[in-house]
């Protein structure tokens, strides 16, 4: 049940991501041609900032079904939305806020952002060798969520140092994306990853957990390049 709602809410937040970005595309190219007045540069903050959030739904959304426990979406889903929301209402209220607040909201934002970085992370099918890259990518982002709070709230900051973990995060994103396409062996190419029935993610290659649907590949003709090797037939 869980793993069909998170994929229709992934589905869904992915379309209305895609169409808010073009929304802002026109509407800077609006702004630009007119005034670029006080107003227009709310509208394009505010329709930028709801982009983001239905991004970080999509991408935390579509990690649930990898997760053993749903947590760390959820943190990043609830974090993230609320910030950005606050943010949004700043920008049209303009509240004399105290450092405190605001030194809340953005290590709260922080960890949102944290939490749906290891989504993404998470996403992706990696062969054995790249898991390597996977858990760097976890623990720099972890690293990275530490070091901003504390710079948030305490004032401490090593900027040198954040700049390596930076580094570090950005190779091993680097590498599981790579790891993505070069982790398909010949083994898993004609696996299913969607259940024919209700398309679903799937975890076992023969059966929905979500529908129950028993399903098997059945070769029609050997591999060739550019060709489907296997054709998908339910039972």
């Amino acid at each position: 049940m869980l793993r069909r709602v998170s994929a229709r809410i992934a589905r869904t937040a992915t379309r209305a991501a895609i169409k808010l970005i073009i929304a802002n595309a026109g509407i800077a190219i609006l702004a630009i041609l007119g005034s670029g007045g006080e107003f227009e540069m709310r509208v394009i903050g505010t329709t930028s900032l709801i982009t983001a959030a239905t991004i970080t739904v999509a991408v935390n959304a579509a990690s649930c079904q990898r997760w053993r426990s749903p947590a760390i979406p959820a943190v990043g889903i609830v974090l993230s939305t609320l910030a950005f929301g606050v943010l949004i209402a700043m920008i049209w209220a303009e509240p004399d806020l105290s450092d405190g607040f605001l030194e809340l909201l953005f290590a709260t934002l922080t960890v949102g952002i944290g939490a749906s970085y290891a989504s993404l992370m998470q996403i992706p099918n990696l062969a054995s060798q790249f898991e390597r890259a996977r858990l760097a990518s976890f623990l720099g982002d972890g690293a990275l969520v530490v070091m901003t709070v504390v710079g948030i709230v305490g004032n401490e900051f090593s900027g040198r140092l954040y700049a390596i973990v930076c580094v570090i995060v950005a190779a091993a994103a680097v590498i599981v994306f790579i790891g993505t396409r070069a982790g398909r062996s010949d083994e898993d190419a004609t696996a299913a990853r969607f259940c024919p029935a209700c398309a679903d993610p799937i975890e076992r290659p023969d059966q929905c957990g979500a529908c129950g649907a028993a399903f098997r590949i059945d070769f029609i003709s050997g591999p060739t390049c550019g060709d489907e090797p296997g054709q998908l037939q339910s039972e």
